[in-house]
């Protein structure tokens, strides 16, 4: 009966984590692009809740997002932190996409390899070696901040994983998951241990939490715990477990032949041996907000394209910044920038991406209030005929 009762828990993590990453797949492959009129793929940033972190600082001294983050990132990352402050990492043992391809791969490297198996990294500079993803995390909070863009989208393998199919994966990102893939293979999960900054993260919050792993009477130091765990913590002889490295896998839980180990309250209170019930809590209550979140995206996107066949501009003319480029300009007035330069008086062959704050240096002419002005007298969808008579309007005033 307890062998199965472990094979069956095994199989019920195995299942969670496929069908997280499935979805997840989904999501970036596909998501509302279907809905989409320019057939554009979802995007990883959208939905990773790393994103809050690396938008924190602008967010709260700016009050603006990084591009390519938003308040999904925030209600994912809010998701995140409830599961953490409750259990403890689960999010890392039973949801991570990253972390569930590091540990397939190292399966199939426990097979070939046996007992030589992630023993290549002595335990000494192993437990050493956890705090340099704390580096990782300043260093991407720092970068992020300073240069006002997802800085670690070039060298994130989780972003590679996803993206590479797609092709807005950065070689440098795919070549640190291609060496993550081969040291898993070796050593279990080493991009979790030793340089993830969302499981450094992770790793602090669940500190405050009040379940954790937890040996008692039933123990008998067999090691069997400690060979199971795929973060390579030594778990016999050790009351709690307060290592932040923990994921909550339940796998010494399962492997423990005694009933010697739980994830339970101090004093061994409300002890949960099933863990598989707080997996499925997890993936409930982390992927409520993305499926949300896309259904919203898909609203959006349809009354985008509404606005776009009927001719309504997306922004009205108070609200053109001197901070948005003439590509802005025109997208959000159903526009080509050709057709913008050619309203302003500019060279057609102008950069798109120039700023209109920068366009006074090119015509003097053309300060905010003129843009502004020419906009006004602009009729979205009228291609021709609208820049036509634009310009008309602009000379019958002059």
């Amino acid at each position: 009966m307890a062998a199965a009762f472990r094979k069956k828990n095994n199989w019920i993590r195995t299942g969670i984590q496929i069908l997280f990453f499935a979805f997840v797949f989904f999501i970036v492959t596909f998501g509302p692009a279907w809905f989409s009129e320019n057939g554009k793929t979802g995007d990883l940033h959208s939905i990773c809740p790393f994103g809050a972190v690396e938008t924190a600082g602008r967010l709260i001294f700016q009050g603006l997002f990084i591009p390519k983050t938003s308040m999904v990132n925030i209600i994912t990352f809010s998701s995140l932190l409830l599961v953490t402050v409750l259990f403890g990492g689960v999010f890392c043992g039973w949801l991570c996409p990253l972390g569930s391809f590091q540990e397939w791969i190292g399966k199939l490297g426990k097979k070939v390899l046996g007992k030589k198996f992630d023993r290549l990294v002595p335990r000494w500079l192993d437990r050493f070696s956890r705090f340099l993803r704390y580096g990782v995390l300043a260093l991407i909070i720092i970068t992020t901040t300073q240069f006002v863009t997802l800085t670690f989208s070039a060298y994130d393998p989780f972003y590679a994983l996803f993206h590479t199919i797609t092709g807005s994966a950065l070689p440098s990102a795919v070549a640190i998951l291609g060496v993550t893939a081969i040291a898993s293979f070796f050593v279990s999960r080493p991009w979790c241990r030793w340089f993830c900054p969302l499981g450094a993260v992770i790793g602090l919050v669940q500190k405050l939490s009040p379940w954790k792993i937890r040996t008692n009477q039933g123990c008998n130091e067999c090691g069997i715990c400690s060979a199971k765990c795929p973060v390579n913590i030594k778990i016999q002889g050790q009351k709690t477990i307060t290592d932040s490295r923990c994921i909550k896998c339940g796998e010494c839980v399962t492997a423990c032949k005694k009933n010697g180990i739980a994830l339970s309250l101090p004093k061994g209170k409300l002890a949960i041996t099933r863990i598989p019930l707080i997996g499925v809590f997890t993936l409930a209550v982390f992927a409520m907000p993305i499926v949300a979140s896309q259904g919203v995206k898909i609203a959006e996107l349809a009354e985008l394209q509404q606005q776009t066949e009927s001719g309504i501009p997306l922004i009205s003319v108070e609200e053109i910044s001197a901070s948005m480029t003439l590509a802005d300009l025109g997208n959000n007035f159903h526009a080509a920038p050709e057709q913008i330069a050619v309203l302003l008086a500019l060279p057609a062959d102008i950069d798109p991406e120039t700023k209109l704050r920068n366009l006074e240096d090119i015509n003097e002419e053309c300060t905010l209030r003129f843009i502004k002005d020419t906009m006004t007298r602009f009729q979205p969808g009228a291609g021709d005929t609208g820049t036509k008579n634009a310009l008309d309007s602009q000379n019958s005033r002059e």
